[in-house]
């Protein structure tokens, strides 16, 4: 009888660990939802997972953005976008957003957020992420986004660093380990979003 010393696979997988596009928002665009949201009012310190702040994981601020007069052109916008990224490299079973888009801002010299993924053991099933960059990057340095493609949380070259450019949008997989640098100079500001669906099989 014949071992099977290979993978067998049902069907290949052609999921991609990310993509982006350039100008989903434009400079303007950009500059009045860090005007709307950019108050101290609004804005609380970040939380991880178990709704808890912890300054050794994650270092920023954030508040959260509903749909409403102001929001919606910019809901059916990254929606849209989110349809077609999804249909063109990740093919998920999604249901929609879940949850309003969270404004996050951090700061230098300190701010940053450690390795983490955006799925979490309970509650509902995160399947895509999408960042939206708001800042110029003229505007400070540090603070890149940086997904996890290796084996060594400490070796550089097992992240993918996303070149930040203020308009883009990125989006990966929730499951995919990701971090975002500290930040050394000047203010980074950026909208994160999740769309959810049923659990993966």
């Amino acid at each position: 009888m014949k071992v099977i010393t290979e993978a067998w696979p049902f069907e290949l997988s052609h999921t991609n660990q990310y993509v982006f596009y350039d100008n989903f928002l434009t400079k303007e665009q950009c500059e009045l939802f860090i005007k709307q949201n950019n108050q101290k009012s609004k804005k609380k310190t970040a939380t991880v997972g178990d709704n808890k702040i912890n300054k050794k994981i994650r270092n920023c601020f954030t508040s959260w953005i509903g749909i409403d007069d102001k929001s919606m052109w910019f809901y059916n916008e990254l929606v849209a976008q989110t349809i077609k990224a999804n249909q063109d490299y990740f093919k998920f079973d999604l249901w929609g957003l879940a949850e309003a888009l969270q404004f996050t801002h951090y700061i230098a010299p300190n701010n940053f957020y450690h390795s983490h993924i955006d799925m979490g053991l309970n509650g509902k099933t995160r399947k895509l992420s999408a960042v939206v960059m708001l800042s110029d990057p003229k505007n400070f340095s540090g603070g890149e986004l940086c997904l996890y493609t290796g084996k060594n949380l400490n070796n550089k070259k097992d992240y993918i660093v996303i070149e930040p450019k203020q308009g883009r949008i990125v989006f990966f997989p929730s499951y995919l380990l990701h971090k975002v640098n500290p930040i050394t100079k000047g203010e980074r500001f950026s909208l994160v979003a999740w769309f959810t669906g049923p659990n993966f099989k």
